[in-house]
C-alpha cells in the first residue's frame, strides 16, 4: 500500500478528489509519505521487542496433528520452503535477531523471551535447510549437514551457525551455554572472550538465580517428542503464561510427556533442572497434568523419537 502511494501519486490523487480531502487535492510534490523505517544497527539499542514476523509465520505454518496418542503442534516445512514471504519473513526475523544486544533488553522476561525465539527460529531454518538440500531428511538426529555425510549424529546441534551479539553459536551453547549456564572452561579455553559473552548472557538472563526448568518445554528442536513449538512467537507479556501452557500440553500427551507407558527422557536428561526449579520430576508433572500424576509411570522413560515434527 505504501509502495503504491509513492509510486502511482497520480492514480491516487484521481481516486481521491472525490473524497474532497484537501490533502489529496493538490500537486503530487506537495504529498509527503516518508517513513523512517529502522535499519538493523538500530536494534543494537532496542529494549523491547514484538517478533511479529515470527508469531505471523507460526500460526500460518503450524498446525495440530495426532500422534502416538495425542496431539501435537507440528510445523509444514515445505510451506516455508514454496511460499516466498514466509523465506523472506524467515530471514528478515533472523537478521533482526543477530543485530540484538542481549544485554540491552530491559527485563528478565525480555530476555528469556528472546533466547527461547533465538533457538526455535534458527531451528526452523536449520530444519529447513536440510529439507531444501535433502527431501529424506530424517530429522534432527541425522549425521547429514548440508548434504554431506559428517559421521557425527545431531551435528545439527553442535555446528555454529546461529548469530546473535556479533557471535556464531551453536544450538547446544544457546540452550546450554547461555540458558543452563553450563559452560565448562575447558571448552573455550582458546577462546575465552566467548565464554566471558556467554557467560554474561547467563548471568543477565537469571541475575543470580537458577535457570527455570521451563527452558525445557519452551525450546522445540524440530522432533516429535520435544515439547511443541508454539502457534505465536514468544513476548515479554506472554512468555510465562505460553510456557505454563505448553507445559500442560506437553504432560497431557501420554505418548511424549507422562502417562502409564512411562515420561519423557528429557525428565532423564534434565533432571538437575526440574529438581532445583520444581523440587523434583514428580513434582512438576503433579503440578501440570490434570489429576495429577494419577496413572503415570514413573519407571520407564519413553523412547524419544527424533523424526521431524512434520505432518
Amino acid at each position: 500500500m505504501l509502495w503504491l502511494l509513492l509510486t502511482a501519486c497520480g492514480q491516487y490523487l484521481e481516486a481521491g478528489e472525490a473524497l474532497n480531502d484537501p490533502l489529496v487535492t493538490g500537486e503530487c510534490d506537495q504529498i509527503s509519505a516518508d517513513v523512517d523505517l529502522p535499519g538493523r544497527e538500530e536494534l543494537e539499542t532496542a529494549t523491547t521487542l514484538g517478533y511479529y514476523g515470527l508469531s505471523g509465520l507460526l500460526t500460518a505454518h503450524t498446525q495440530l496433528d495426532d500422534w502416538n496418542g495425542g496431539q501435537m503442534r507440528v510445523v509444514d516445512y515445505n510451506a516455508f520452503i514454496n511460499t516466498p514471504d514466509a523465506g523472506t519473513t524467515l530471514a528478515d526475523t533472523l537478521s533482526n535477531m543477530s543485530a540484538v544486544d542481549p544485554l540491552a533488553l530491559e527485563s528478565e522476561a525480555e530476555a528469556y523471551a528472546f533466547w527461547l525465539n533465538l533457538y526455535n527460529v534458527w531451528t526452523l531454518q536449520a530444519a529447513v535447510n536440510q529439507i531444501q538440500i535433502d527431501e529424506s531428511w530424517v530429522g534432527a538426529s541425522a549425521s547429514t549437514w548440508n548434504g554431506e555425510e559428517t559421521g557425527v549424529p545431531f551435528v545439527m546441534f553442535t555446528t555454529r551457525f546461529v548469530q546473535v551479539g556479533g557471535l556464531e553459536l551453536s544450538l547446544n551453547e544457546v540452550e546450554h551455554g547461555v540458558m543452563r549456564g553450563y559452560l565448562p572452561p575447558e571448552d573455550y579455553a582458546d577462546e575465552p572472550e566467548v565464554l566471558e559473552t556467554l557467560q554474561s548472557w547467563h548471568d543477565a538472563l537469571w541475575k543470580g538465580s537458577a535457570p527455570d526448568a521451563l527452558l525445557h518445554v519452551g525450546i522445540n528442536c524440530a522432533s516429535r517428542s520435544c515439547p511443541d513449538i508454539g502457534a505465536t512467537a514468544f513476548t515479554a507479556e506472554n512468555v510465562y503464561e505460553m510456557l505454563d501452557q505448553n507445559a500442560r500440553d506437553f504432560i497431557k500427551h501420554p505418548g511424549k510427556g507422562a502417562g502409564p507407558d512411562g515420561i519423557s527422557t528429557l525428565f532423564n536428561w534434565f533432571r538437575g533442572d526440574f529438581n532445583a526449579t520444581f523440587g523434583s520430576v514428580e513434582a512438576f508433572i503433579q503440578t501440570y497434568r490434570e489429576g495429577g500424576d494419577a496413572g503415570v509411570n514413573y519407571d520407564v522413560y519413553l523412547e524419544y523419537d527424533w523424526e521431524q515434527n512434520a505432518p
